[in-house]
């Protein structure tokens, strides 16, 4: 493992420094139990000390938690602050198939303001009213992708197989994205080397899933990003609902961090720049979700092609990722994860985000 940068090699030394500390806490309860039998305890001693060697050696290898920059300060009840309200809308791809046939799982955020997703859904509005003759419906990305009908919802984006009147509403949407300001989040968790990387089995000190762990990075480095602002924010958090049970995870899960942070930033940041209650929105109409949905299938085929393949918003999208300072320790909004035999590959695509993000101002 020794080609894994250190990104990756930080995370995993932080998960088996903590296996390491838990380690210790069983040998010092199983020394108390040798004292109360009245046994000779000292053959632990070797093994603990071998153990608290290792995990000092990991321990130093781990850079430690993501702080906001220096005049951003945390707060211990945001909601009493009178602060601007932001949002950042979720959406994911990938979520269904096996490695070989779904190599890569996306999650996609849209952070803007009210007044950003109130003037989108009117201008989304107008271009589904121009186009399809209606606006009750959501654009939805691998129908427009494929140029085929949705039957769910009664449109039709091949234009009954007219070139010229899809081409017409192509341009519409892109412009459309062009011109709403939003700043883009996104995690590629590659499926085949994150279990290689990490084993079949459930590991404690890593969340226990694909899903899990896109939004554990994603809310990293949106935590980061809002903690940043000129102008202190608190951001909510709006996920596409898919059902009642699957909502009560995604709470759960937005909720730990909340309670318990992560291994790079700590819960008391999080609670400062994120409200505490998520919102819930179903694909029924116009709304900044639509970005999301088309984020997270564009972020989805660039990073199973290796970043070989232009998906046709990439370049719209790219400028839109946040970045800071050196792209390194969570300074990107753009993520792959594992990146150890593409992580040049991946930096390239970072600069060039930052780069044409500069350019434009």
């Amino acid at each position: 493992m020794s080609d894994i940068p250190s990104s990756d090699v930080k995370r995993k030394s932080g998960i088996q420094a903590q296996a390491y500390r838990e380690a210790l806490q069983m040998i010092d309860a199983a020394r108390s139990i040798m004292r109360r039998a009245d046994l000779d305890d000292s053959v632990l001693d070797s093994a603990s000390k071998a153990m608290v060697v290792s995990m000092n050696e990991l321990e130093t290898k781990v850079f430690g938690r993501i702080e906001p920059r220096k005049g951003s300060k945390p707060s211990p009840h945001p909601k009493t602050e009178n602060r601007r309200r932001v949002t950042i809308y979720l959406d994911e791809s990938g979520t269904s198939g096996d490695p070989v046939t779904v190599p890569v799982f996306t999650l996609a955020g849209v952070a803007v303001d009210p007044e950003t997703a109130g003037d989108y859904i009117r201008r989304a509005d107008d271009v589904k009213e121009r186009h399809f003759g209606k606006s009750n419906f959501t654009f939805h990305e691998p129908n427009m992708r494929r140029s085929e009908r949705d039957n769910k919802q009664g449109v039709d984006y091949s234009f009954n197989n007219n070139p010229a009147l899809r081409m017409a509403f192509i341009s519409d949407f892109r412009k459309l994205i062009s011109e709403t300001p939003f700043d883009l989040f996104g995690v590629a968790i590659r499926r085949k080397q994150y279990t290689e990387m990490f084993g079949d089995r459930p590991n404690p000190y890593l969340p226990a899933g694909e899903y899990e762990t896109a939004i554990m990075m994603l809310m990293e480095r949106y935590a980061r990003y809002i903690g940043d602002m000129e102008k202190r924010s608190l951001a909510k958090i709006c996920f596409e609902s898919i059902g009642a049970r699957e909502d009560a995870q995604r709470q759960f899960l937005f909720a730990d961090l909340l309670v318990h942070g992560t291994e790079f930033v700590s819960q008391k940041h999080f609670r400062s720049w994120l409200d505490c209650g998520c919102e819930f929105e179903t694909k029924s109409g116009s709304s900044i979700a639509e970005i999301a949905d088309l984020a997270a299938r564009d972020l989805f085929e660039r990073t199973r092609s290796d970043f070989l393949m232009n998906p046709p918003f990439w370049d719209i999208l790219l400028p839109r990722f946040w970045s800071a300072g050196d792209l390194l320790r969570g300074q990107s909004g753009f993520k792959v994860f594992p990146d150890y035999d593409i992580r040049e590959l991946v930096m390239a695509e970072r600069e060039r985000a930052q780069k044409m993000r500069s350019a434009a101002g």
